[in-house]
């Protein structure tokens, strides 16, 4: 596919711009333990670098090794990633922590990285890259436009057919001593090949570039076929006792997983398991079908001995990925004391101060607070 020529100078070229205009000062480059780059490589999956800096640093602080982290408390880990998103990551990251603690050494191949969980053929070839500076191929989002562009790979995004392609490219073009040569993929696409405005004219390897040669710059990579988000309802209940709010853990699966929300519950005949009677979910049947009553309206209303008569408590809204989550939360209307709780099961009573304590998704953590 690439001549032996080409490919030397190919990686020359980047060498040699990386050296003189790359990125040197970023935390996790000053430091070629794998465990740290690990940690690196899956907070910037989907996050950007000037996001992470500051998680990376509390999360270092927390856990500085692979020992510490098997070791810690599921809730702990969640409470440091709090706000990073896709908590999936934080999972696996504990995940191959408890399998790398077992270990008598690191592992020191790229097929072994592929074998630790959470691990994926990015991330291990980051770590050989950075950690070893052994072969290790990547393929991220800045390595996948700069590809496509410079090889002009029409494929869409997100296709098997690109994903390929663009693998073949990393397995040739990576160098066995691949450390200098990885960060240079990812200092052009974060700095010179970006999905905007790039500076093709300082490019390095400009004179290999296929889009450039095609005036295509702005096409590649080929966007993937758009699909209309839909809108999901949540409904979310809300008791508070004191200054405490009852939370309950979700299970391990599913959005937010392993994360304290305020229990979430159908709006069917299910939702008398947590206290509301057929007449509360009727009104509250009704107040959806009148598309709700604004906030404003429903704050003014008047206060019983614990709790706003109204049964609806306030809304808000979340764009996910793959839908727009437009959530409801009620509160009983028949509650007038503590006493007549029926309480969701897998919960506690958390103190408003000691919220920092415990892994919340960002948008429910910024209703509490506004409360």
């Amino acid at each position: 596919m690439l001549s032996t020529t080409f490919v030397s100078e190919f990686q020359q070229l980047l060498l040699q711009w990386q050296l003189q205009c790359g990125r040197h000062d970023l935390p996790w480059q000053q430091t070629r333990d794998p465990y740290a780059i690990l940690v690196s490589e899956l907070m910037l999956q989907q996050t950007q670098v000037a996001t992470v800096i500051p998680y990376f640093q509390r999360w270092m602080q927390a856990f500085p090794d692979v020992q510490t982290l098997a070791a810690a408390a599921d809730d702990q880990v969640m409470a440091l990633w709090q706000g990073l998103g896709y908590y999936a990551r934080a999972r696996n990251l504990q995940k191959a922590a408890r399998y790398l603690a077992d270990l008598p050494q690191w592992p020191d191949t790229y097929e072994k990285w592929l074998a630790v969980p959470g691990v994926g053929p990015y991330t291990a070839g980051a770590i050989m890259s950075f950690a070893f500076d052994g072969y290790g191929p990547i393929v991220d989002g800045n390595v996948r436009r700069f590809y496509s562009r410079c090889f002009g790979l029409d494929a869409p995004v997100g296709s098997s057919a690109l994903d390929k392609a663009l693998w073949q490219y990393a397995r040739l073009l990576t160098p066995p001593q691949s450390r200098s040569f990885s960060q240079a993929l990812l200092d052009m696409g974060a700095t010179l090949c970006k999905a905007k405005n790039p500076q093709c004219e300082i490019c390095p390897v400009a004179k290999f570039c296929v889009a450039l040669e095609q005036q295509r710059v702005t096409q590649l990579p080929t966007a993937k076929v758009k699909k209309a988000i839909p809108t999901k309802l949540g409904h979310f209940l809300w008791l508070q006792q004191d200054d405490c709010i009852w939370l309950t853990k979700r299970a391990d699966s599913g959005i937010w997983s392993s994360l304290w929300c305020l229990p979430e519950f159908e709006l069917t005949a299910a939702a008398t398991e947590v206290g509301f009677s057929a007449t509360e979910l009727t009104a509250m049947q009704r107040q959806l079908a009148q598309g709700a009553p604004s906030l404003a309206a429903d704050v003014v209303q008047e206060v019983s001995a614990s709790y706003r008569s109204t049964l609806l408590h306030g809304r808000f809204s979340h764009q996910f990925s793959h839908y727009k989550l437009d959530a409801y939360i009620w509160q009983r209307s028949n509650a007038t004391s503590t006493d007549a709780l029926v309480l969701p099961k897998h919960g506690q009573w958390v103190k408003r101060s000691e919220l920092e304590q415990y892994g919340l998704p960002a948008p429910i953590k910024q209703y509490l607070i506004q409360q």
